[in-house]
């Protein structure tokens, strides 16, 4: 009796054993489990959290410069700014049943009315003996970028290919002429915002030539045409001379012009008119890329 209650005991003694194991085991388990969930907590909320990344596929070594020189030459800046890139294709512009020319130039281009009023801001310079060559240029490479070519009047007559051109957008026209290696274009402007009396109107010529394909002899010569049927002298005094525009030569060295001017007759009635030895010179205009625009707009005219 005394052996099974003592056998008893011991068995009652290994259980709470094992029970407060086995509590002990899944404690620990537990206390792993919640620090483990802390520590999971901590690395994603805490400020040392690393920016979220995507690769790409793996490049060769040098690759990255190559493509940023392909990125810059296609008009995408690597620093995320927009890039316009130049050179682009350039729509012709012109009314319909006409024949645009798409001629390329450097910087943006006057549209026509503006063009129009910058001949007449030029031509005021012309009257003076401090003609503005650089506008004049300037003003010769504007017009064949702005200037259309009418379609139906080109002929071609004795050897020669004929026609008129107008400037975009307003109603002053010109008369071109293309003979052998010479081409010539005559603007006659007689609007009142250009011309005013005793003038009645204002001539522009622009000629040039191209022996063995390349431009030489560039020449533009802008003048005033006075009314003869006024009395010269009610206009300008016995002995003095009155600056009717220049006729300027452009070289590679720069433009020399040369004065034209008026003065009354011995009968003081009719106009005296034609080149004097007033000279004027600017060795900063050298650029004969505006006759060229002019050569490739003619060059069109079929």
């Amino acid at each position: 009796m005394g052996r099974r209650a003592s056998h008893g005991a011991a068995n009652a003694s290994r259980a709470g054993n094992t029970r407060t194991l086995t509590a002990a085991m899944v404690a620990l388990m537990l206390a792993g489990s919640l620090y483990g969930l802390w520590e999971l907590t901590a690395g994603l909320d805490g400020p040392s959290q690393a920016p979220v990344t995507r690769s790409g596929p793996a490049r060769e070594p040098g690759a990255g410069a190559q493509t940023g020189e392909a990125s810059l030459a296609g008009g995408i800046d690597p620093t995320g700014a927009s890039r316009q890139v130049q050179g682009g294709p350039k729509t012709a512009r012109g009314p319909q049943g006409r024949q645009g020319t798409g001629v390329e130039g450097q910087g943006n281009v006057p549209a026509g009315p503006e063009l129009r009023s910058e001949l007449a801001r030029v031509a005021t310079t012309f009257r003076s003996a401090t003609p503005d060559l650089r506008g004049l240029n300037e003003l010769v490479r504007g017009l064949a970028q702005r200037c259309t070519i009418l379609e139906p009047s080109v002929q071609e007559t004795e050897g020669a290919r004929t026609g008129r051109i107008q400037l975009d957008d307003t109603d002053l026209e010109a008369t071109f002429e293309v003979r052998d290696d010479l081409y010539r274009i005559d603007f006659v402007e007689n609007s009142f915002e250009t011309v005013r009396p005793p003038f009645v109107h204002l001539e522009l010529t622009i000629e040039f030539r191209t022996p063995r394909r390349s431009l030489s002899d560039a020449r533009a010569r802008l003048a005033f045409a006075p009314n003869h049927e006024r009395r010269a002298a009610q206009h300008v005094k016995p002995g003095e001379t009155l600056i009717l525009g220049w006729d300027v030569h452009f070289k590679p060295n720069g433009a020399e012009g040369r004065a034209i001017e008026a003065r009354p007759a011995s009968d003081l009635a009719q106009w005296d008119e034609g080149p004097t030895n007033r000279t004027r010179r600017d060795n900063r205009v050298r650029d004969l890329s505006s006759f060229q625009g002019w050569r490739v707009t003619l060059a069109a005219a079929r």
